[in-house]
């Protein structure tokens, strides 16, 4: 995968999309939005590309904490929230 040079506020909001995941998705939600910068144009990633991914690729690693009492839930990293 070739190297993508972010600014220090694009890598910080990079590090702020990864908090709300569990840390066993977080790598694997920066491999998938490194594999969907790497298909945007040679003079791309900006500011808006770069939260267009984000924001189209954490909803399906975000795993939503159980309501008070509840069981946790059994879906794999990655996997849609709704089927």
């Amino acid at each position: 995968m070739p190297l993508i040079r972010f600014s220090d506020s694009q890598l910080a909001d990079l590090i702020d999309a990864c908090r709300p995941l569990s840390p066993s998705a977080r790598v694997a939600f920066l491999e998938a939005v490194a594999a969907e910068l790497n298909r945007l144009p040679a003079d791309q990633p900006g500011p808006g590309s770069i939260h267009r991914v984000v924001a189209a690729l954490v909803p399906s690693y975000w795993d939503v904490p159980p309501a008070h009492g509840e069981a946790r839930s059994r879906r794999k990293v990655g996997e849609p929230l709704l089927r």
